[in-house]
């Protein structure tokens, strides 16, 4: 590379550094020629610290229904005979901040039944999953259930429907009574505001698994 080359890039790249308020550019003024280095600067590394932390150590904890769990309590699987839902309820529980867990739907036959939503410590997991007041999240099929009532997404996609394979992250944004459900594969996230008086804190993650086979990972 010649040298009025090496200006050309140097000048593009001080310009997208500079229109990136996250990047610094630092130059090694001890070299003949500088060596440049990027840096984020401390606001954007607080904000990135704070994305971290929304990931939670969580797993599978207590159970309703024909659900095995492995020894990790990280997978959970549908072993009935699609005669109901099985339930699993998570074994944190979140009352403040923003917390995410990410799933990951690695076996299915009905992906359209699968739920993945919250309820409240004090739920009865005995209730039918979907009748439950407490109870409130998504199910495969582009549907809601919320504090018992039932509704359609505006969205009808078929791609919009959980796939085999889908990684679904679940974000308990206590702060703001919601939650979130984004789907990696389609990048979409669906949003639904929570009645505390329905679903007091604290709350834990829910899932629910439909067939027999039906396998969800916490990843």
């Amino acid at each position: 590379m010649n040298l009025e080359e090496w200006r050309t890039q140097l000048s593009e790249l001080r310009n997208n550094i500079d229109s990136a308020i996250s990047c610094n550019l630092i130059k090694d003024k001890r070299s003949p020629i500088y060596i440049i280095k990027i840096e984020a600067d401390n606001a954007v590394n607080q904000i990135l610290k704070k994305q971290l932390s929304y990931k939670v150590d969580d797993r599978f904890c207590l159970i309703r229904g024909p659900v095995q769990l492995d020894c990790n309590a990280m997978r959970s699987i549908y072993v009935g005979d699609d005669d109901g839902y099985g339930r699993i309820r998570g074994q944190q529980k979140y009352s403040q901040s923003r917390s995410m867990i990410r799933f990951k739907i690695e076996k299915t036959r009905s992906p359209q039944a699968l739920f993945f939503g919250i309820t409240t410590s004090n739920a009865n997991l005995d209730q039918r999953l979907w009748s439950d007041p407490a109870t409130i999240g998504w199910c495969g099929d582009n549907s809601i259930w919320v504090h018992g009532y039932h509704d359609d997404i505006k969205s009808q996609s078929v791609d919009d429907r959980f796939q085999f394979g889908d990684i679904l992250q679940l974000t308990l944004n206590c702060d703001r009574n919601q939650i979130e459900l984004y789907n990696e594969r389609t990048d979409k996230t669906h949003i639904q505001c929570v009645d505390l008086k329905e679903t007091p804190f604290p709350w834990h993650f829910l899932v629910g698994l439909f067939s027999n086979g039906d396998c969800v990972t916490i990843v």
